[in-house]
């Protein structure tokens, strides 16, 4: 019973969030629209073509190799990609990178820069590991100008991405077959804005091979429910957690999976581990950051930031990250004025916008700058201080001479993904599909209420083909 209603509510609810998506996509088409119209039927028939060759092709060999070959080529352009369109630090992304640089040279962190860790903890494992793998660089050869450590990164944000694409192939072969996979890593080798991603290593790219690993693991539970599978997802979601908090819906949608499929006394038995498990790795991590980086708990008073000051910023003027915002979050002194001020100026701007206002902001007006830009904000980062400008930079940069064909071509891919995420609700019998229908929900749900931006849905694009995909392919072969 639960799962029945599980599944309708799902399907359902997705089947109106996609529809919505692609209705402010098509009414977001400014420039160009003929042009974009017309490439958008073309790429449908070529995706179309490609689906009806690739599936009924009987030698598996000869997929796996080609599949193989493919993620070799997709890792070889990222770094080509990362190289020429890489730029010069700031964000918070420079922040990261040039402390973690710092402290590859000098091994140390200043007092200074520690308290950018205490403000935002989302940041200190990424933070952690970079500056281990840069004092080692620093150690092994010696190097100490910042471009060779800019070079490091660019190769281990191009090797992340192309394993997130190898198990989302891995996922992919799960869900249908070998030549399913291999369709699947076409696609994902045709998202330019994606692999150009390989140019910026903060945690958007680490945090993509936690979705589809996490799915594996869960699937693999299915088979054959040995525990085993569900404590490593409980811990691999608190690593993955402590990179990009949003990677907890995975483990969320799993939760509710078990709930709505088992009995109740294997339900608070798998439930209660998992939760358990989850709870006292994260209170461990947490506090051996905190003694690692000599973190006190008066540290924490007064300098990090709330989670008030998100869901206050999410209801500033662009439902984004707001500079004042942040300066009037930091302008107090500890935690308890920072959260009652926030929350102060979170009723003012409820009050100030009514219900229907409200309503629009979030649903409307978030919902476009979260879901309606179809190169995930890559043109705007890689616009921000390109190191050396080059050709890719004045096609992929938002402001480059060709960025409007650029755009032409994303605008376009982006239509055939969101189709075939409708088409994905025809298809109710998949366990993946529901999984991945959730955390999209969840992750959908969280950023109305919380500081948005495109970026964050770089994280979910390989999976999100994936189900894109099998909308695709499942309509072509009922069709046979």
């Amino acid at each position: 019973m639960l799962k029945k209603i599980e599944n309708n509510f799902v399907y359902i609810l997705f089947l109106i969030f996609s529809i919505y998506i692609l209705f402010l996509n098509i009414i977001g088409l400014r420039e160009m629209v003929v042009l974009k119209v017309i490439l958008t039927i073309i790429m449908s028939f070529l995706l179309i073509f490609l689906i009806k060759k690739i599936m009924l092709y009987k030698n598996k060999k000869y997929i796996k190799i080609i599949s193989i070959l493919l993620l070799i080529l997709d890792f070889i352009l990222m770094l080509y990609l990362g190289y020429k369109l890489r730029v010069d630090f700031s964000w918070d992304y420079g922040i990261v990178q040039s402390e973690a640089i710092n402290y590859g040279i000098n091994g140390n962190i200043s007092r200074e820069n520690l308290i950018y860790y205490i403000k935002y903890p989302n940041n200190r494992l990424l933070f952690a590991t970079l500056a281990v793998i840069y004092r080692i660089v620093n150690f092994v050869l010696g190097v100490t100008a910042q471009r060779y450590f800019v070079y490091v990164s660019i190769i281990i944000g191009s090797f992340l991405i192309t394993l997130s694409y190898f198990l989302t192939y891995l996922l992919a072969k799960k869900y249908k077959d070998e030549n399913f996979g291999l369709v699947v890593l076409i696609i994902l080798s045709l998202m330019i804005p994606l692999l150009s991603y390989s140019a910026i290593l903060y945690s958007d790219t680490p945090s993509l091979f936690f979705f589809p690993l996490i799915l594996l693991l869960y699937l693999k539970y299915k088979d054959n429910k040995k525990l085993i599978y569900l404590l490593l997802i409980s811990i691999i979601s608190v690593i993955g957690f402590e990179i990009k908090a949003t990677i907890i819906f995975a483990f969320l949608a799993i939760i509710v999976d078990i709930i709505c499929n088992n009995k109740f006394i294997d339900i608070l038995k798998r439930v209660f581990i998992m939760l358990i498990i989850f709870v006292i790795a994260h209170l461990i991590f947490s506090a051996s950051m905190n003694k690692v980086l000599k973190i006190t708990d008066s540290d924490i008073d007064r300098y990090n930031v709330p989670y008030t000051h998100f869901v206050m910023m999410t209801l500033n003027e662009s439902g984004g990250f707001n500079e004042d915002d942040v300066v009037f979050t930091n302008s107090f002194n500890t935690k308890k004025e920072k959260t009652n001020e926030n929350i102060r100026v979170i009723k003012e701007r409820l009050n100030n916008r009514g219900v229907l206002g409200t309503l629009h902001h979030l649903f409307i007006k978030k919902m476009i700058r979260t879901w309606n830009r179809s190169d995930f904000a890559i043109s705007d980062y890689i616009n921000r201080y390109p190191i050396k400008k080059n050709y890719l930079n004045n096609i992929i940069g938002e402001s480059g001479d060709y960025f409007k064909y650029f755009k032409v071509y994303t605008d376009a891919y982006y239509l055939i993904i969101i189709i075939g995420l409708i088409m994905s609700y025809f298809k109710k019998n998949k366990d993946i599909n529901i999984l991945i229908m959730m955390i999209i929900l969840f992750l959908t749900m969280f950023l109305t209420i919380w500081e948005c931006n495109s970026r964050y849905v770089v994280q979910l694009l390989p999976i999100i083909v994936l189900l894109s995909l099998s909308g695709w392919v499942n309509t072509i072969e009922s069709r046979k």
